[in-house]
């Protein structure tokens, strides 16, 4: 039976009848289910001779396309991350994301109707100018709700003072419960909340680090998986104190995800990596070791940056009204892509940091990167200081 949202938020729980009731239910679930037989997955391999030509990749006879491209400069920042016009011609209206609110929590056992929504807050995602986010407020703050705004994409909710409804004993003691029964509780809520078998649980951790009897509050992500490997970006990240079974957030990412295949070995990417690294090192750090896994990320621009003898394109200034922005000139790539992670450490490099090269698993491009530009001045002082 659905609640209406005074009632979610007024009503009195009592945590040995939630907890045991929830319990019961996945006991007897497990089972009804122990004799049921688990599917097999096949896995295709390749063995492959990779050749670049202009625009596409040869893989054994299969031909794919280059994907990486040069990262886009965005011309006058400021006046992009205002909403203009163009912005507005290609997003829902307030009340379509009213409706989507109103539709979409229902989802997870709250009812509200649009009289309970008393702010709309339309906002562009920075520094991802090309993302518009409505944050819909219900009750002068009781939840806030996130729609995307280009695609009607109900994105999850908090509830709004979170710190005033439970007192601290509550949340570090009374209602701690052990590791064991929370995954119980966040598998059986996952469930109930219509996500499928697809979503695996890939991390839970509590509110006061690895002290179980001292923590009421746990946060757990789902996320999908691709050959074994998690897609955080296809994910729903609970946020419940267990015990009374108490959901105070949920977000939920679903973007768009080739599932590019997996071509080249990891013998293969690391050869590629340090190939690139001879020319991307240019303060010759000697290589102290060199490891790869498998991983979905975003492609981005900091090697190809790094590569050509280009800044990393970070700014930071001052706006009229005294606060600072710091941003990026260029703009993200919004492909994401199953890549090798390889990681470069060195032995003397000042920061410490290994870098990090994205080698495309199926092209065999470098697609992105991480500290890939060292840390100079006030940042290294800082990131020193936090590592001492």
């Amino acid at each position: 039976m659905k609640q209406d949202i005074k009632e979610y938020f007024e009503k009195e729980y009592n945590a040995n009848s939630n907890l045991q009731k929830i319990l019961s239910k996945i006991t007897n679930e497990k089972r009804n289910n122990m004799n049921k037989n688990k599917l097999l997955k096949m896995v295709a391999t390749f063995i492959i001779a990779i050749g670049l030509t202009a625009g596409v990749v040869y893989a054994g006879s299969i031909i794919y396309e280059k994907v990486f491209k040069e990262p886009e400069i965005i011309e006058n920042y400021i006046e992009k991350i205002e909403i203009n016009e163009d912005d507005l011609k290609n997003i829902i209206s307030e009340e379509e994301a009213k409706k989507k609110a109103v539709d979409g929590i229902k989802r997870f056992g709250i009812e509200i109707s649009e009289e309970d929504i008393t702010d709309v807050f339309l906002d562009k995602a920075v520094p991802n100018v090309y993302s518009l986010l409505y944050t819909i407020t219900v009750l002068d703050g009781e939840m806030y709700i996130d729609v995307d705004a280009l695609t009607g994409k109900f994105e999850g909710f908090n509830i709004g003072n979170i710190d005033t409804k439970f007192t601290g004993s509550q949340l570090m003691e009374e209602y701690a419960t052990t590791k064991e029964n929370v995954i119980d509780v966040v598998k059986e809520k996952k469930k109930e909340y219509g996500f499928g078998d697809e979503y695996e649980l890939v991390e839970l951790t509590n509110g006061t680090g690895d002290d179980e009897k001292k923590s009421g509050f746990w946060f757990a992500t789902f996320a999908k998986k691709y050959d074994g490997i998690v897609n955080r970006y296809q994910s729903v990240a609970i946020s419940i104190i267990p015990t009374i079974n108490y959901v105070y957030l949920v977000n939920i990412q679903d973007i768009a995800f080739e599932n590019n295949p997996i071509v080249i070995s990891e013998e293969e990417a690391i050869k590629i990596a340090k190939k690139i690294d001879k020319k991307v090192n240019n303060e010759k750090y000697k290589i102290n070791k060199v490891t790869a896994i498998l991983s979905i990320e975003y492609m981005n621009g900091e090697v190809y940056l790094k590569e050509n003898g280009m800044d990393d394109g970070e700014r930071t200034i001052t706006l009229e009204d005294g606060s600072i922005l710091q941003y990026n000139v260029y703009k993200a790539s919004q492909e994401i892509r199953k890549v090798y992670v390889v990681e470069v450490s060195y032995k003397n490099r000042p920061d410490e940091r290994p870098r990090k090269y994205y080698v495309d698993a199926t092209t065999g491009e470098i697609v992105g990167g991480e500290n890939i530009f060292d840390l100079e001045g006030k940042e290294l002082e800082l990131w020193q200081e936090s590592n001492n």
